[in-house]
């Protein structure tokens, strides 16, 4: 689809295993003690991915793992999912599922629906997460801001984390129909801004720093890897933005691997 192709650009590391000890590779540089494992599209049923890396080696402990969990399927069948999660792998600490939905047709979206985070099955289903100690995680679009402060505010007490910083789609460049005008630019920033200070209120609500290279901001990036003076000059000022709205103890880094690879390196 050409939503997928627009967003991923190059399937050269996402059509390919991406295992713990490639990620080590990645990061030597660096001193990692650990990393978080979030789902990644299994194919199947999402507690066997849990299954699978809960066995996995690595010299890179994997602390946690986030697993997908259709939360439209209502409360009886999340919480036997949950169930199954939990019981698969003592590390199991959290549920990813994406929120991403925008009216441009080329804009990517996986199964959530405008809105889906209103609906009663959502709901139902993600007043079970407190029971067993689980965050809620998503990745949504700054467009999308509202519908996850309106859900932050009726559930005051689960974290929630935004993938990806919410995404801006288009705020350095044309993506899709949008970020075409300068004018178009400035007022996806300014939008921006201003809504992830109202989400920022919310003290539960967390951000991951990550993602903001990629095609759907509008860099340009996937043309040419992003440099260091690039991210500073570029990402700098939307990253500072969130670490002071929310503050450094609710921010934390992502690498997005290995889809964010096309786009800058570790």
């Amino acid at each position: 689809p050409k939503a997928v192709v627009l967003f991923c650009v190059d399937g050269k590391y996402i059509l390919r295993p991406y295992m713990p000890e490639d990620y080590e590779e990645d990061c030597k540089k660096h001193r990692v003690e650990g990393m978080v494992h979030l789902d990644a599209g299994w194919q199947g049923n999402p507690v066997d991915e849990t299954k699978w890396v809960d066995g996995l080696p690595s010299k890179i402990m994997i602390r946690g793992i986030v697993g997908m969990v259709d939360m439209t399927k209502g409360p009886i069948v999340v919480d036997q999912v949950l169930q199954d999660h939990k019981q698969a792998s003592e590390r199991f600490v959290g549920v990813r599922f994406n929120l991403m939905w925008h009216k441009d047709k080329l804009v990517l979206k996986e199964k959530a629906k405008e809105g889906t985070s209103q609906s009663a099955p959502f709901r139902e289903s993600f007043g079970l997460l407190s029971k067993y100690n689980l965050t809620f995680e998503t990745y949504c679009y700054s467009t999308q801001v509202m519908e996850i402060l309106d859900l932050a505010l009726a559930f005051p007490e689960q974290k929630i984390l935004v993938d990806h910083a919410a995404s801006p789609i288009g705020v350095g460049g044309a993506y899709a129909s949008l970020g075409k005008t300068s004018e178009e630019r400035e007022k996806i920033l300014q939008d921006w801004k201003d809504s992830m200070t109202k989400l920022s209120q919310c003290p539960k609500v967390y951000v991951k720093l990550s993602g903001l290279p990629m095609a759907i901001t509008g860099f340009g990036f996937e043309e040419q890897t992003a440099s260091v003076d690039d991210l500073v000059t570029k990402i700098g000022p939307l990253i500072l933005h969130v670490i002071d709205a929310f503050g450094p103890q609710r921010c934390m880094f992502a690498s997005n691997y290995a889809v964010e690879k096309v786009f800058v390196s570790l």
